[in-house]
């Protein structure tokens, strides 16, 4: 049989999409695929050449893939805007009960790219595992028995009972110190208990209904008080619910259960049970958190409710359905609103660095897709056809509506898929955008809103702009371009202004592109020590330092301007933005520091920039401290930090001599598995002398020259301007008064391991050489305080193990 001729057409392939055309077509401006996602100003072409007999020729291909590669080149490797977000790795973290990776944007990141802050971050973690090493056997604390509840991160705390302030202090102050301490670590030990709670195996229906007739919340009270309060300031943060719809299902619930005395599983009773305890603690949060005015006595009973149990509670309901395999609108709702919760919530709700937000977002957008809320949702709402579903999947029954005379047609229930689908990718591309991962919805859509809608909604039109910016980082965390960036960034700042009204929803977003701007420009000022950057250190460090100041300025206050009525009641939400941002700029400000410590001019610029980090610090925890639980386990490790850069004139030096002493005496073996305290040690002994001496600072400079400083240049008088409110804290200030002899101590302790022989072994010592002698609880409390993620392998206890695997990137 004879041979089929095929035709050898010429094709061109676009490079967004890999679809092919022929040649004959390429007048059009772009491949259908590119106009349908947006991509039509990107959309290019390269030749693809066929072999003979229609194949492809694989020497022709290879040509292809060397021209895109080159083209790549041009516009990766040798522009000179390009920052590499991860310092050249992928980091993967991990302990017992979770692993994850160090995001891009993230804080974790900025310690990672940062030699400064790494060298910092190793010094802190050996000085304390090191002094608790050796103090441990002194005295064998019986703190174990107290707050069981709290992790072993945190259990020495308690010693606060032996006392915790230097000798010489007031009674006054030390019992005030005492007060404080205890109180908090109790309630924290508390809500800790209370969220670990297990209850009845799941699906006992008679074992559920006794944890209703205990938790659910009272019908006056949540009708009366609660509801109002959801509904006028909580609702708009999350408009998830069609509050007619809900308060039906709401009221029926009550009554169904006052006839009978039990909630049914097949009417989604549990599922509203779920969200009534959900509301409840954000009412609860909103009102506590509400800080302009004295609360209001019609507030007295929701504060007094006891809701710390609550979010076990809800776990617990979601888990009685199969919501792993399938899902209701219902139950879709109560996810969200329990999103939100872990968000807002002073616990630990998403990591110490949101590293476990993705998990339930994924879980949420899954049941999205499964219910047909998508893009597809907003871009032809009219092809939609509610027609074969039952109403009581949607929360209520038929009966419901006629006995309310309320119904629900299809424009609403559009329009409440549409409001859900806002939310959702509103949350994705948040988290996506402080954490610098790629969001889990994988596209976008250019959309114009024509109607006026609600917040999330019209937001929605800034979306393909959030959407570009995230792949640009997720496609390659090492070759970013700064430009390209910076560009999107400035469209998107604008395109939010045109919806921007005096919503708390505005300034959480406001502080979301401030942060991006700030990661951003922290890797540009770190990439600009490279030889081959073509960054201005000048340039971009005056950039980096207006920044912060900037940042610092607007949480200022945002804690001391006394709110609108509109935030008034929403700080329990806006707070942990505030929150992260407040954590990033409390761990650039000490790399800065040791930056210009090395230098002969630094003491003029040293002081400002010291007491702007101490003004920053009592922001902070003062604000934030008593309240939120992963910013009080920070405390200890910020303090030490302070201590080392505002005692010492000379930080690197002692940093150094500890570091290296403690390799060459053997005490921490497993430090030379760090590359960077490989790389110091075998420098150190490389410059020793005859008498094996060496210069810590020529050291150094060996590694990393010190940065030459302007005393003359404005932008150091920024740090002197008055930001903060000088003796706010005058009272008692958290941050001052905690850990202040501890650290002090340990300061003390760290100087002198850096100028003994290296022939003196300082572990050899005894513990009144330590500084133990005025008592022993001040080194008992160091043991533990940091939480175990913050160790990184070497340091960590084998239950404790953390694991950090590098990855080159591809």
């Amino acid at each position: 049989m004879s041979q089929v001729k095929r035709r050898h057409r010429l094709t061109l392939v676009c490079t967004n999409c890999k679809r092919r055309k022929s040649r004959c077509d390429r007048g059009k401006p772009a491949c259908g695929n590119c106009i349908r996602l947006g991509n039509r100003e990107t959309c290019q072409y390269f030749p693809a050449a066929l072999g003979t007999e229609g194949e492809f020729d694989e020497v022709s291909i290879d040509s292809n893939v060397s021209c895109l590669q080159n083209k790549w080149q041009f516009v990766r490797i040798h522009s000179p805007n390009m920052v590499d977000l991860m310092a050249g790795k992928i980091l993967i973290c991990g302990k017992r009960s979770a692993t994850w990776i160090i995001d891009p944007l993230g804080t974790e990141a900025i310690q990672n790219r940062d030699v400064y802050l790494e060298l910092f971050n190793i010094f802190v973690h050996v000085s304390i595992r090191k002094t608790i090493g050796k103090l441990r056997a002194i005295s064998k604390s019986d703190c174990q028995q107290q707050g069981r509840s709290l992790p072993n991160s945190v259990k020495h705390l308690m010693e606060i009972d032996n006392g915790q302030v230097e000798p010489e202090s007031s009674h006054s102050l030390l019992s005030k110190h005492q007060k404080v301490y205890r109180s908090l670590f109790e309630k924290y030990a508390n809500n800790r208990f209370q969220l670990r709670k297990q209850f009845c195996d799941t699906g006992n229906v008679d074992e559920d209904n006794e944890l209703v007739k205990v938790y659910l919340v009272d019908k006056q009270i949540f009708l009366q008080k609660v509801w109002p309060h959801f509904k006028r300031y909580i609702l708009y943060l999350i408009p998830i619910y069609d509050p007619e719809v809900l308060l039906i299902g709401i009221q029926q619930l009550y009554k169904d259960f006052e006839t009978n005395g039990k909630l049914s599983s097949k009417n989604h009773d549990f599922i509203i049970f779920a969200t009534i305890l959900l509301i409840t603690r954000l009412v609860q949060l909103s009102i506590r958190f509400d800080k302009c005015t004295i609360t209001n006595a019609k507030y007295n009973r929701i504060a007094d409710i006891k809701t710390e149990a609550y979010v076990a509670v809800v776990n617990h309901c979601l888990l009685r359905f199969k919501i792993f395999r399938k899902v209701t609108l219902p139950q879709l709702q109560c996810l969200l609103l329990l999103r939100f919760h872990n968000w807002s919530s002073p616990m630990d709700g998403d990591g110490e660095a949101l590293q476990y937000s993705n998990v339930l977002m994924g879980t949420i957008y899954a049941s999205c897709l499964e219910m047909g809320i998508n893009w597809l949702c907003m871009k032809c709402p009219s092809r939609y056809d509610f027609e074969n579903i039952q109403k009581k999947q949607f929360g209520l029954k038929s009966e419901d509506h006629v006995n309310s005379g309320f119904e629900t047609t299809d424009d609403d229930l559009m329009r409440l898929y549409q409001q859900i689908w806002a939310v959702v990718l509103h949350w994705d591309r948040n988290l996506s955008l402080l954490t610098g991962k790629e969001p889990i919805i994988g596209k976008s859509l250019k959309f114009e809103q024509r109607e006026v809608a609600n917040w999330h909604v019209n937001m929605i039109s800034t979306d393909y702009l959030k959407w570009s910016l995230l792949n640009i980082i997720s496609d390659s965390y090492n070759e970013v371009d700064l430009t390209e960036l910076t560009s999107i960034l400035k469209q998107l700042k604008n395109q939010v202004a045109m919806y921007a009204g005096n919503s708390p929803l505005d300034f959480e977003q406001e502080l979301i592109l401030q942060a991006v701007n700030l990661s951003l420009v922290h890797a540009a000022f770190i990439e600009s020590r490279s030889n081959f950057s073509s960054f201005g250190f000048s340039d971009v460090h005056s950039e980096l330092v207006e920044r912060i100041i900037h940042l610092a300025k607007l949480c200022f206050h945002y804690f001391y301007d006394p709110p609108t009525s509109e935030h008034q009641y929403s700080r329990f939400y806006t707070n942990k933005i505030v929150e992260v941002v407040l954590h990033r700029l409390c761990n650039i400000m000490p790399g800065l520091v040791l930056r210009i410590s090395g230098s002969p001019k630094a003491p003029s610029v040293k002081a400002g920039m010291v007491r702007f980090y101490y003004n920053l610090c009592s922001l902070y925890f003062n604000e934030l401290g008593y309240d939120y639980y992963q910013v009080l386990k920070r405390l200890f490790e910020s303090k030490v930090k302070y201590k080392i850069i505002e005692q010492s004139n000379e930080p690197l030096e002692i940093m150094f001599g500890y570091l290296v002493h403690e390799v060459a005496q053997g005490n921490q073996e497993k430090l030379l598995k760090l590359e960077f305290v490989k790389s110091i040690y075998e420098e150190y002994k490389s410059l020793q002398d005859e008498n094996n001496n060496c210069d810590l600072t020529k050291l150094w400079k060996q590694l990393m020259p010190f940065e030459e400083i302007d005393e003359n240049n404005e932008i150091w008088s920024l740090f002197g301007e008055s930001t903060f409110l000088e003796g706010k804290y005058e009272e008692y200030n958290l941050f001052s008064s905690f850990y202040d002899y501890a650290s002090k101590m340990l300061t003390e302790d760290t100087k002198l391991a850096a100028t003994l022989p290296l022939t003196e072994d300082i572990s050899a010592q005894s513990a009144t050489q330590l500084n133990i002698e005025n008592g022993r609880y001040q080194f008992d409390l160091l043991e533990g305080i940091l939480d175990p993620l913050d160790f990184i392998s070497w340091l960590d206890d084998a239950t404790y193990q953390t694991i950090q695997q590098s990855v080159e990137p591809t």
